[in-house]
């Protein structure tokens, strides 16, 4: 995953010119937006639905790990394994570019939000964490009621970390956007193929297939010739 900057490719410069323009733009109105957002109204419960979202993936993570190991189920066991692996490496991304750009939180400063001043705030991590975990839970159980809940809830946190005052809107944007990706990118490498062809095989199927196939009858009266 470390690798994949160097190994992108020219029809990859289409979906990151609109991801730089994208952030840039909410950049420029990072201040507006998060001031019309938030008028110093539930901060405090923004910020503890935020930590709640995160923590909630958490326990995800141990919980499917944990539900697997104990029904010896590989496709349980997995999501915990590859959703704890994508919030590990979400964390490691966020906090390398965290420390890299020094941006300042909404509250600090003169909350403008200015880079390279020692701030933590770009990208967010909890914005992160939340998409990270649940990109891997959507991929793993690809229906729509999996994918809404795992999405919204993600949504939520980020929601959440911006009116709370942690985090700017181009901080939630690009920390859900390479949360996302990240998942993806664990998923698509280190998952079992043959959970998802099982999942998508119409059970009658799947059933047929481990039938025993039906003999000739075994008994010497059945296909005897009259005498």
């Amino acid at each position: 995953m470390w690798t994949s900057p160097f190994r992108l490719r020219l029809e990859d410069s289409r979906w990151l010119v609109s991801f730089a323009g994208a952030t840039t733009g909410l950049i420029m109105t990072d201040r507006t937006t998060a001031f019309e957002l938030s008028r110093d109204k539930h901060i405090n419960l923004s910020n503890h639905i935020a930590d709640a979202g995160v923590a909630l993936a958490g326990a995800g993570v141990l919980g499917f790990y944990g539900l697997g190991r104990l029904k010896s189920n590989d496709h349980l066991r997995e999501t915990g394994v590859l959703a704890g692996e994508a919030m590990l490496n979400s964390v490691v991304i966020d906090e390398v570019l965290k420390h890299s750009f020094g941006r300042e939180r909404p509250l600090e400063g003169d909350h403008k939000g200015h880079f390279f001043r020692g701030g933590v705030s770009f990208p967010s991590q909890h914005s992160g964490l939340a998409w990270s975990f649940a990109s891997v839970l959507a991929s793993e159980y690809p229906g729509w009621l999996t994918k809404t809940l795992a999405y919204s809830g993600a949504s939520a946190v980020s929601v959440a970390s911006l009116t709370g005052k942690k985090h700017f809107t181009s901080d939630v944007f690009v920390g859900g956007a390479l949360g996302y990706l990240t998942g993806k990118y664990v998923y698509k490498t280190h998952h079992n193929t043959d959970f998802l062809s099982r999942a998508r095989t119409p059970r009658r199927i799947r059933r047929d297939s481990y039938r025993v196939p039906r003999t000739a009858s075994l008994d010497p009266h059945q296909h005897r010739r009259p005498s």
